[in-house]
């Protein structure tokens, strides 16, 4: 799947920077949002307006749905994904950490945490999982990237 919208939100320092109060959901690392429900249930304890909130709060879940993913990493570690695949139950999302360009300047021993946001262009009401791979390269052994982070 490559049709998708993204955005991002970083701090330094090890900050939980989404939550959700409902009570099915057993690890807000990682979230489906795909109702009105899902969307107030969500928590955004850092500042009101980042581009994750705002993206979130402005998509029309009648016609789309979201997948947040959040994580603690090094400074000089980029957070982010490389390939989502749409199964007919489940979305699958490969997350992925990998060094920073040497000419990044960072500090080894800095955390950082990021949130990621993905806008997708389906009612996700017929999805009942996310799935995730973690890898340690932002690359996929089939090929390039079709779309790659940042930040």
């Amino acid at each position: 799947m490559t049709e998708y919208e993204t955005a991002r939100h970083v701090v330094d320092g090890r900050q939980q920077l989404v939550r959700t109060s409902k009570e099915s959901v057993q690890n807000d690392e990682r979230l489906l949002i795909v109702t009105d429900d899902d969307r107030s249930a969500l928590s955004f304890p850092t500042e009101d307006n980042t581009p994750v909130t705002s993206f979130v709060a402005t998509t029309d879940l009648t016609n789309s749905s979201l997948a947040l993913f959040q994580a603690h990493h090094s400074s000089c570690q980029r957070f982010d994904a490389y390939q989502i695949l749409r199964r007919p139950a489940a979305l699958r999302v490969h997350l992925c950490t990998e060094p920073r360009p040497a000419d990044e300047e960072c500090q080894q021993e800095t955390d950082r945490s990021t949130l990621l946001a993905f806008k997708f262009p389906f009612d996700g009401s017929t999805l009942s999982e996310l799935e995730t791979v973690v890898s340690s390269e932002c690359r996929s052994r089939f090929g390039p990237a079709p779309n790659g982070g940042t930040n």
